[in-house]
Order: C-alpha cells, then structure tokens, then sequence
C-alpha cells in the first residue's frame, strides 16, 4: 500500500472506533438519564429518607404559609412597554436605561 492509502485506511479506522464509543457513550448517557430520573421520583426520595432515618415527615397544615401575589397596575405617568421575557419594562425608569439603548 502506498503511504497515502495506508492514512486512508488508519482513518477510516479511527473513524470506525470512534463512532463505536460514540455509541457506547450515548447508551450509557440514556441509562443514566433513566437512572437519575428514577432517583428523583418523589417515591424513590421518601424511600431513601426512611432507609436512612433521616425523620423526615410532611409538613403539618400549621408549618405552612401560602403567600398570595400582589397585583399592581402600572403607575399613570410612565409610558408601558410590552413585557419582554414576563417582566414588565418602563420607558422613563432609571434602572432600565441600559436595556433602551440610552443612558440617563
């Protein structure tokens, strides 16, 4: 074999050897995503919690607190721009110069 067909041939084997592990790894990959999905599970965690007797127990009514989220309406002398991500911005408001395009 002439030295170029030899580099051809090496090649065409490390290509080979590489897609096998490339293989190999992205079935171990899916069995660990399995696996840490499993582990996860609230029934696998609350199983977990008992074999190593860490005490763990539902929160008692009492224990918790539910908050309720304010609902403001926007003040009457800023101009409103459309929510960008979920998050209200206002045209004149300082801290939002830099996200306009303009500096105070």
């Amino acid at each position: 074999m002439s030295g170029k067909k030899s580099q051809i041939y090496q090649l065409g084997q490390q290509i080979k050897q590489r897609e096998v592990r490339l293989a190999r790894l992205q079935n171990d990959d899916r069995q660990l995503s399995d696996q840490l999905s499993i582990l996860r599970s609230p029934t696998m965690l609350d199983r977990r919690a008992r074999e190593l007797n860490l005490g763990l127990a539902p929160a008692q009514p009492m224990q918790v607190m539910r908050l309720a989220e304010p609902v403001s309406a926007p003040p009457e002398n800023k101009k409103f721009d459309a929510p960008v991500c979920g998050k209200t911005r206002w045209r004149n408001d300082p801290v939002n110069h830099e996200y306009f395009g303009r500096r105070p």
